[in-house]
């Protein structure tokens, strides 16, 4: 086959990945045309990784199973959000007839203080 200034031409490329594709046997190709399998091998990965071959549309595919995955992800967790929301809503309004003071967000969650020397404490290092 030719050669071009050392490379190989991008139609003998070509056409060596479509016979591998086709079932052709690499260490047969290989033989028939002088060429290292290892350099086989490349030409087929790299034309597999381009667009429109079957590397590059099989994580094409994969990429999409994965973004509609974390869609259906994201409407679960914005659904429970909006659960948690009304939930949230429907307790402050209760909470405001039974007449119980709401506490001022600024503190909400933090320890209240208290006594330091509570009985049973032992406050000696040892």
């Amino acid at each position: 086959m030719e050669k071009k200034r050392g490379k190989y031409s991008q139609e003998l490329r070509e056409q060596v990945v479509a016979r591998m594709r086709a079932g052709a046997r690499v260490k047969q190709l290989a033989r028939e045309l002088e060429i290292p399998r290892s350099v086989l091998y490349e030409w087929r990965e790299r034309a597999e990784e381009e667009p429109g071959g079957e590397g590059y549309e099989r994580e094409e595919r994969r990429k999409d199973r994965e973004i509609a995955g974390l869609q259906v992800q994201v409407r679960d967790l914005e659904a429970a959000v909006g659960r948690k929301v009304l939930e949230v809503d429907f307790l402050q309004s209760a909470l405001r007839r039974v007449g119980v003071k709401i506490p001022a967000r600024r503190n909400a969650g933090k320890k209240t203080s208290g006594p330091k020397s509570a009985a049973g404490w032992i406050r000696k290092a040892r």
